[in-house]
């Protein structure tokens, strides 16, 4: 057996979940980015007119204390996830373009709290934020319209995200995110 060229295997840098929608099996493939290198190179293979998009904090627990910044941007695009740890990985041309440009559509629920949050903690414009939750959760419309039920551990999504490593848990949750609002969008097309 021969050492295999981390390029040729596509899940070597990443995780890869399996499992069924509704109306097909997902290969999701996700990419923890490490420098902006990584980002811009994600990006470029991944250009779409579509894109999920999510953000994370650290939460609060103290009603004194103000909000923490956004810790994580996870973008996905088709069966792709990227997440970026905006503390650790500076924000590039391309990503702040992708970002602005308004023939993308960043999917969603409740989106514009994300959309603000990145304007007012990094100063990052999003356009062509689309949302697809209409009063409904996440979990919900997700499973309302592909069939797959997001598991939402409170353990996990008040975790601390800013740490410089994120666990296993962590990113399979916020790249699931990403990925569920872009998959039930693409489901009502």
């Amino acid at each position: 057996m021969h050492a295999q060229n981390p390029m040729e295997n596509p899940c070597a840098q990443s995780i890869c979940l399996e499992f069924s929608t509704r109306f097909r099996q997902v290969h999701l493939r996700i990419r923890v980015a490490r420098d902006a290198d990584d980002v811009d190179a994600w990006l470029r293979l991944h250009p779409n007119n579509v894109m999920g998009l999510d953000i994370e904090w650290k939460p609060v627990f103290r009603k004194s204390t103000h909000p923490s910044r956004v810790s994580l941007l996870q973008l996905s695009s088709g069966d792709e996830a990227l997440l970026i740890q905006l503390f650790r990985v500076p924000t590039t041309p391309l990503l702040l373009n992708v970002l602005a440009d308004p023939r993308i559509a960043k999917i969603g629920v409740g989106i514009q709290e994300d959309v603000d949050k990145l304007q007012s903690h990094w100063t990052i414009t999003v356009n062509g934020a689309v949302d697809i939750g209409k009063g409904m959760s996440l979990k919900n419309v997700v499973h309302q319209e592909v069939g797959v039920h997001l598991t939402k551990d409170k353990g996990i999504s008040r975790s601390n995200w800013e740490q410089a490593v994120l666990s296993h848990e962590q990113i399979v949750y916020a790249a699931l995110d990403a990925w569920a609002a872009a998959e039930a969008h693409s489901a009502r097309l």
